[in-house]
């Protein structure tokens, strides 16, 4: 092996200015970076690749990271446009990537492979092919829409969540995801609900970790320091009936009549846009802003006073760690992802129950945090905390630790190196060297 490991990270989407998985794919690289030098099979566009120049060069770390770019075919392009396509087109560009995954092995082998992104369980793409050691995760999507919500929305929503509930099912035993756990020397799943699924399925043993970060870290509001007026409650992501907009709209319907009665007076700020659009149309209460670049959205939440996350199924919530990151207390159903970010300690749980129990449940909720100065001071504080504890320095000790574990390697992570959860302190984003860029183009 050489004094630094090489590495071979699966990254079909990598991006260091956008969010979501083209953020996590660029955050394992430039984590990845810190333990060895990174080679990166992607899928990417010519203004994408220059992007991730930049990036490397920003971060420094431009000589230690290659990217390899396999570009969709033609057929894979069409592919792409049609309902129900995108997985058999997913696994011709990974079988692709496989190729020139040899091709790069057998020029200068690799000492570790790890499948990046896509997060979801269904595709784990063909690294674990290549007879080095295998990193597969963290993995999400095993989650499903909680059994008594599935009738809230449309009957659409009733039937397509059905629906994927027995895919999971099925899919969680299809043959590509058991072979990939079994061949993975480590197995990550991005939450506890993850976790519980992939060892009942596959018999592997499960190792936990988010699957993304936090940026860059603020301070802890106090309610000293508020601006006069209703409590602003901010509530972000896609208008899609399993992101639960229907849930916290009843619950403010519930506010607003106790409001009348002197309870305090809540003001709530949607961010997003998407099919359920006309819900917030005449909903007194309602600031609806629809999508907002992500630099808007960071001084949206240091406006804000409290986030409201009600996912009906979600591997952690991106927006959840955006709102601790600033800062803000958050009310959240207690299930899934968003009970392994989130506790007392930074917010306020709802049980997931039945819609009825979960709508007074969240505005009990609110209303603590807009009656109880103390409180809503301790919960910042702790929101600020438990944003340090998940920060992407944090998350990449620990799988730089799982890597040196992995390798056989005497050598102490760059941080605490925690295999979980609870994390460190620190942050780690950026941005992309040309001298870094090599393309390759595979039929």
């Amino acid at each position: 092996m050489s004094p630094r490991p090489r590495l071979l990270l699966g990254a079909y989407t990598c991006d260091p200015t956008l969010g979501s998985e083209p953020f996590v794919g660029w955050n394992r690289v430039v984590q990845a970076a810190r333990f060895g030098d990174v080679d990166v099979i992607l899928c990417a566009t010519d203004h994408e690749m220059a992007l991730l120049a930049t990036g490397v060069e920003a971060e420094g770390i431009a000589d230690a990271v290659r990217f390899y770019r396999v570009p969709h075919t033609r057929l894979e392009r069409a592919l792409h446009r049609v309902p129900g396509a995108f997985y058999p087109t997913y696994r011709r560009w990974q079988a692709r990537a496989l190729r020139l995954a040899r091709r790069l092995h057998a020029e200068r082998p690799y000492d570790l492979a790890h499948q990046v992104t896509f997060c979801g369980y269904r595709e784990p793409g063909d690294l674990w092919k290549l007879g080095v050691p295998f990193v597969w995760g963290p993995v999400g999507g095993t989650q499903n829409t909680p059994a008594a919500f599935l009738d809230i929305g449309s009957r659409s929503m009733a039937v397509t969540e059905r629906v994927r509930t027995v895919l999971n099912g099925i899919q969680l035993r299809g043959r590509r995801v058991r072979e990939a756990a079994e061949a993975a020397d480590v197995l990550l799943a991005a939450n506890s609900t993850g976790k519980r699924d992939l060892e009942e399925i596959t018999g592997a043993p499960v190792r936990q970790l988010l699957e993304t970060g936090t940026g860059a870290v603020g301070d802890a509001k106090r309610w000293a320091d508020r601006e006069p007026g209703p409590f602003r409650l901010l509530w972000a992501g896609q208008l899609i009936p399993t992101k639960g907009l229907r849930l916290a709209l009843a619950a403010l319907d519930r506010l607003q009549r106790a409001a009348r009665e002197g309870g305090p007076e809540i003001e709530l700020i949607v961010v997003g846009d998407g099919p359920e659009r006309d819900l917030l149309s005449g909903v007194p209460g309602v600031e609806w802003r629809g999508w907002m670049p992500r630099a808007e959205l960071m001084d949206l939440y240091a406006q804000a006073d409290a986030f409201a996350f009600t996912s009906l199924r979600d591997t952690s919530g991106n927006v959840m760690l955006e709102a601790l990151s600033a800062g803000l207390p958050v009310v959240y159903l207690d299930h899934q992802g968003a009970a392994d970010v989130c506790s007392d300690a930074c917010g306020v749980p709802v049980p997931v129950t039945t819609p009825d129990e979960a709508v007074r449940r969240l505005a009990e909720a609110v209303t603590t945090l807009a009656s109880d100065p103390a409180g809503y001071d301790r919960r910042s504080r702790g929101a600020i905390a438990r944003a340090h504890e998940l920060s992407w320095q944090a998350n990449g000790d620990a799988v730089n630790a799982l890597y040196a574990e992995v390798l056989g390697l005497d050598r102490p992570p760059a941080g605490d190196g925690l295999a979980s959860l609870d994390g460190s302190t620190g942050s780690a984003i950026g941005a992309p060297g040309r001298e870094a860029l090599l393309s390759a183009s595979l039929s």
